[in-house]
């Protein structure tokens, strides 16, 4: 886990951001959050989208990508939707479908995993953390704000790099509002800085 999502994770203990999947280590292999919840009803399953409860929800696309995924994967499957077309989607299989279930929810949640998860693009980051572009910039530079692996935006042969941030580190920072004003704070005690 990167430095700085350590420290901003240490305010906040409830919140898990490793890279820990079902409490054993991912070696090599990327996280994979789960938005997806089983309920075993006996003789019934139940399977609901759960999407993380932060501005993940509010990015354009990704909601409705996340619900169209789901209801696709789970339209193959002959789940039969209880949602009715309103809240979040929830589909009900007969129990004896639970090992079919089971294996189509592995490749399910690594695709609502990658929808949620993705990158923010860094315009975005300004807007979820109610920071200017040179505050973005400078946290950038000097580390406290990494940059995950620049993406390729364009065209291959006039295309250019864009700047993207962790999700996670995103979210992270958007549940701690104290963690920006003390990075302004240190930054007005620099020599040379001016409010």
């Amino acid at each position: 886990m990167p430095r700085v999502l350590r420290s901003v994770a240490k305010e906040l203990p409830d919140v898990d951001y490793s890279d820990k999947q079902n409490g054993e280590e991912t070696a090599g292999e990327p996280s994979v959050a789960d938005y997806v919840v089983l309920q075993d009803l006996g003789d019934r399953i139940t399977i609901s989208l759960v999407p993380p409860d932060d501005f993940r929800r509010r990015l354009t696309g990704r909601m409705s990508g996340a619900r169209r995924s789901f209801r696709r994967s789970m339209r193959r499957l002959s789940g039969e939707d209880i949602s009715a077309g309103r809240g979040l989607p929830a589909f009900q299989f007969d129990a004896i479908a639970r090992g079919q279930v089971e294996e189509a929810l592995h490749t399910l949640r690594r695709r609502l995993s990658a929808i949620f998860d993705a990158p923010i693009p860094a315009g975005e980051v300004s807007r979820i953390l109610r920071i200017t572009s040179q505050e973005r910039r400078r946290w950038m530079k000097d580390g406290r704000l990494p940059s995950a692996p620049r993406q390729r935006s364009g065209r291959a042969e006039k295309g250019f790099n864009v700047h993207v941030f962790s999700a996670a580190l995103v979210a992270l920072l958007e549940r701690s509002p104290g963690t920006i004003e003390a990075w302004r704070e240190e930054d007005l005690k620099r020599p040379g800085r001016t409010a």
